[in-house]
């Protein structure tokens, strides 16, 4: 389509290969935490309500980001507390959005793409441990995809952006060292941006995963993370 228009030349990497600048002097290692908090107990077989209200409210700016969200979806007289906001939102719908201010706080001034980007691969991610292992490791793959983009974002390297944010070890392994079964995945979701055909066919073999299943599984994360993006930004 781009040859069609008339375009020559190509920048394949613009959005997923940074240019490292050296370490920012704004620290986010809290904001971050935060964010890693509220996710690591929406992970827990019985998340707890409160515990996430606690944490939410300890930061004004992200209790108020909440509220905006909510307030799009609900009456007023539904939204009296943290606490009744999220009971009215249901868990699978405030993963989605932590993950959407997440990303959203930690690009800054980045451009929307890097944030449909990172969307994208979180759902992805999610989709293909669904589907090549079942639920396991499915929270942990939906993590991973998501702070995939975390140097991009940051302009720092993944290892110094990983930084003391309490994650599970198997995301760190395939975020910073490309090591154990979630680096699978993140090389399929890797392969797919580049167009990487015969390594998107390799490891989706190695996942028993058709290609052309792969690449409808990709573009409905896309089509998620275009219309949740949206959503925030209208």
């Amino acid at each position: 389509m781009a040859k069609a228009m008339g375009f020559h030349l190509f920048q394949g990497y613009f959005f997923s290969k940074p240019k490292i600048i050296g370490h920012k002097n704004d620290n986010k290692s809290a904001l971050k935490t935060q964010y890693i908090r509220i996710l690591n107990e929406l992970k827990q077989e019985e998340p707890s309500y409160t515990k996430i209200a606690e944490i939410i409210q300890q930061d004004a700016s992200l209790t108020y980001r909440f509220l905006r969200i909510i307030g799009k979806r609900a009456k007023e007289d539904e939204i009296a507390s943290i606490k009744r906001a999220m009971t009215f939102m249901g868990l699978k719908e405030l993963e989605r959005w932590i993950h959407v201010l997440l990303i959203q706080d930690l690009g800054g001034n980045k451009p929307k793409e890097l944030m449909i980007m990172s969307l994208t691969r979180s759902k992805f991610s999610e989709i293909l441990a669904i589907h090549s292992q079942g639920q396991k490791h499915c929270q942990e793959a939906t993590l991973m995809g998501l702070l995939s983009m975390i140097d991009v974002l940051q302009d720092v390297s993944m290892e110094e952006a990983l930084k003391g944010i309490p994650l599970a070890s198997e995301i760190i392994s395939a975020l910073v060292r490309n090591e154990g079964e979630l680096s699978l995945i993140l090389r399929i979701v890797q392969a797919i941006e580049m167009a990487n055909w015969n390594e998107v066919d390799l490891l989706g073999n190695w996942l028993k995963l058709p290609i052309k299943e792969i690449g409808r599984f990709y573009l409905s994360a896309l089509k998620w993370a275009e219309e949740t993006v949206l959503q925030i930004t209208s």
